[in-house]
C-alpha cells in the first residue's frame, strides 16, 4: 500500500491567488473573498489532478481519498477586506455555524469531510454521525493490514460506510484547545471556555444560538464530569491549558453571548487606504487623477507603494514614469520568500531630477530567489505616478494608473 499526504495552504493567509484562478470569479465581493474562492479553485484542480492521475493508473477503485479542512475560517468577527494578502480575515465563511478559528463552537470546529473509495464505499451517501480526523489514521492502520492500535483515539469508518456497523463509530468526542475544552455526546454538546459553560443540542440547534446550560442541570453534570476525567489524562491536566486571552473573550462576548463588538476605530497605522490596482500607498494621500495618481507625501516618512502578491523568480528590469517638483530618488526594494521583513541591501534606487514634464526612469532590479513582496520607493514632494512597467526576458506585467 502506499500512503500520500497533501496538506495545501490555500485558502490561508497570506492570499496570492494568480490571475488565472481570480477569473473565475467575477462580480461584486470582498476583494479578500475574491482571493480565497480563487485559492480555493486552484486547490480543486490539484485534487482533480491527482484523480485523474489515479484513474489513469487505474489505481482510483483501491485508493481511499479523505479530503478534510483543518478547522473554521478567521473571521476576525467583521470580517474586514483588507488590501494585500497579509494577516486577518481569509476571505472564507462559516455560516451557518457559529464563531470562528480559535473557538471550539461548531464555526471553529466542524468542517467539510469528503471520503471516496469508488465500489467499496456507496457514492452519494450523507454520514450524519460524527467523526474526527483522528479517525483517518485508525483507518489507515487497518485497511493496510496492520493490527488495531488501541493506543490511537480513532476508529476505522469503512465498516460504518459500508453501513456494516451501525450507530455512531464514537460514544463521545472531546476536545481542549488553550482555555476552552468540549464534548459531544450524541445531540448534546457541553462547551467550557474559561468561566462560561453553555450546553447547546446540537442536531436541533447546529448554530448554537440557544445555550440550555440551566434547563438541562442533570445533562450539563453528567457531561461536565465525562470532561473533567477525559482532560484529566492530559498533560496537563484540566479543562484549561492556559489562561483565556482577551481576543477569545471577545470571541465569546461576540459568538456566543451576543455582545457585539464594535467595529475597531481606523487609526494611521491600522487603516487601510485605498489600493490602485493592488499597489497599496504609506505614507502618502493618494489621489486618482485623469494623468495618474496625485501623491502627497504625509510629515513623517518617505512615501512608498507596496504590493503583497508579486510573484517573481530573480531580477527584471523596470521602468517608472513619473513627474515631480522636487530631486531625489526613486527606486524599488524587494523582499524574497522566507524573509520577515524588507532588508537594507535589497533596494536599489536612481536619480530623479524635478521638473513640469513626465520622464521615465529606467533600471535593472538585482533580485535573487523568489520575489514575494514590492516597494516602489518616491521622491519626497508632490508626485504624479503614471505607469510602471516590469520586464523579465518573455515577461512583462504593467500598471497604468491614468485614468481614462
Amino acid at each position: 500500500p502506499f500512503f500520500l499526504y497533501l496538506a495545501y495552504r490555500a485558502p490561508h493567509v497570506p492570499l496570492d491567488a494568480p490571475e488565472k484562478y481570480l477569473s473565475r470569479f467575477p462580480g461584486e465581493m470582498p476583494e479578500r473573498r475574491r482571493q480565497a474562492l480563487a485559492m480555493i479553485s486552484a486547490m480543486d484542480d490539484g485534487v482533480g489532478a491527482i484523480v485523474a492521475d489515479l484513474k489513469a493508473r487505474d489505481l482510483d477503485k483501491n485508493t481511499l481519498i479523505f479530503f478534510i479542512g483543518d478547522n473554521g475560517a478567521p473571521l476576525k468577527i467583521h470580517k474586514i477586506d483588507a488590501p494585500g494578502g497579509g494577516p486577518g480575515w481569509d476571505g472564507s465563511l462559516n455560516e451557518p455555524m457559529n464563531g470562528e478559528k480559535g473557538m471550539l463552537s461548531e464555526g471553529g470546529i466542524r468542517v467539510p469531510f469528503l471520503i471516496s473509495w469508488p465500489g467499496t464505499i456507496p457514492s452519494g451517501q450523507v454520514y450524519d454521525q460524527p467523526i474526527v480526523s483522528l479517525d483517518v489514521a485508525a483507518t489507515a492502520v487497518e485497511l493496510a493490514g496492520q493490527e488495531r492500535d488501541e493506543t490511537l483515539d480513532g476508529v476505522n469508518l469503512v465498516p460504518f460506510l459500508k453501513r456494516e456497523k451501525k450507530g455512531a463509530p464514537h460514544e463521545v468526542l472531546t476536545w481542549r484547545w488553550v482555555a476552552q475544552a468540549a464534548i459531544r455526546e450524541g445531540k448534546w454538546k457541553l462547551l467550557v471556555g474559561g468561566q462560561r459553560e453553555y450546553l447547546f443540542d446540537i442536531v436541533a440547534d447546529p448554530g448554537e444560538k440557544k445555550n440550555l446550560f440551566s434547563k438541562n442541570p442533570e445533562v450539563t453534570k453528567r457531561l461536565r464530569s465525562n470532561l473533567e476525567s477525559w482532560s484529566n489524562e492530559l498533560q496537563p491536566k484540566g479543562l484549561e491549558a492556559r489562561s483565556m486571552a482577551t481576543t477569545w473573550k471577545k470571541y465569546f462576548d461576540h459568538y456566543l453571548d451576543g455582545k457585539k463588538q464594535l467595529r475597531p476605530k481606523k487609526t494611521s497605522k491600522e487603516s487601510h487606504p485605498k489600493t490602485h490596482q493592488d499597489w497599496v500607498p504609506r505614507n502618502a494621500k493618494v489621489t486618482q487623477t485623469a494623468k495618474g495618481l496625485r501623491i502627497l507625501p504625509a510629515k513623517k516618512g518617505r512615501p512608498f507603494l507596496t504590493k503583497s502578491d508579486f510573484k517573481w523568480t530573480a531580477g527584471f528590469t523596470a521602468k517608472v514614469k513619473l513627474k515631480g517638483a522636487k530631486n531625489g530618488n526613486t527606486g524599488i526594494a524587494w523582499r524574497s520568500e522566507g524573509q520577515k521583513s524588507f532588508s537594507s541591501d535589497q533596494i536599489v534606487q536612481v536619480p530623479f531630477k524635478g521638473g513640469a514634464e513626465m520622464q521615465t526612469l529606467e533600471f535593472e532590479v538585482p533580485a535573487k530567489g523568489k520575489i514575494v513582496h514590492l516597494r516602489l520607493h518616491l521622491p519626497n514632494g508632490k508626485t504624479t505616478l503614471e505607469e510602471v512597467n516590469f520586464t523579465q526576458r518573455e515577461k512583462a506585467v504593467s500598471w497604468s494608473f491614468k485614468n481614462p
